[in-house]
């Protein structure tokens, strides 16, 4: 009788998040990569430089930010890296031999399986599966900023806000959004206040709730969920 196959719980965690890798890719990372835990805020990517490593989420969330190489802060906030997902900006960056112009930080406690950039030829040539991979996330990742520009550039603040919320939403899958004023404002580059006041507004309309440090939002006035 054969024996049963052993599998590690990093190998068991990436099959349940990754179900298109294949049991020789999921080893393969399972031997060549290292797993990073983060705490809220701890920066992982930083701008002007090339990634050493490619990103797969594992838990918890990583804000991907877009910053000038002379400013000292992050400017606008681009997209949310989920479990199950790689940062597209670090693959490429790598893929192109570039540094970057993004700032990566953790938006919870959070867990990334860190794969070398040396390793990410060699894996596109052994793997099929994973070029696949990296293209979908490049689509996913274009409609995504494609979106976000849109918001910028022809809609008004409020407007961005509702918006902003419907996706944290979707992505926390829950109408409770765990995040204080002051991170919707700097997701949205805007100030407390203004952020604020606009979700008082909303309050007030009955389309959301405010608790402590966390948004409920009122599903039945949100079309976009119905």
């Amino acid at each position: 009788m054969p024996s049963p196959i052993n599998t590690t719980p990093l190998e068991s965690q990436l099959r349940s998040l990754f179900p298109e890798f294949s049991p020789e890719l999921i080893q393969f990372l399972n031997k060549n990569s290292l797993v990073k835990k983060l705490a809220e805020e701890d920066v992982l990517l930083y701008p002007g430089e090339k990634p050493e490593f490619a990103m797969l989420v594992l838990s918890g969330r990583i804000k991907i930010l877009s910053r000038e190489l002379e400013e000292e802060e992050a400017t606008a906030w681009m997209y949310h890296v989920e479990p199950g997902q790689a940062c597209a900006m670090s693959l490429f960056c790598i893929n192109g031999n570039a540094a970057t112009r993004i700032v990566g930080v953790a938006g919870a406690t959070s867990e990334v399986l860190l794969i070398p950039a040396r390793l990410i030829s060699e894996i596109a040539t052994k793997f099929p599966e994973w070029q696949t991979f990296t293209a979908s996330v490049f689509r996913a990742r274009f409609a995504e900023l494609l979106e976000s520009f849109e918001q910028i550039a022809f809609k008004s603040l409020d407007e961005r806000l509702i918006h902003y919320l419907i996706r944290q939403s979707k992505a926390f899958k829950s109408d409770l959004i765990p995040l204080t004023h002051e991170q919707i404002a700097s997701d949205l580059n805007s100030s407390r206040v203004v952020i604020s006041r606009l979700l008082k507004l909303l309050e007030k309309e009955g389309k959301i709730k405010q608790i402590r440090q966390a948004v409920v939002l009122v599903r039945e006035h949100w079309p976009a969920f119905n």
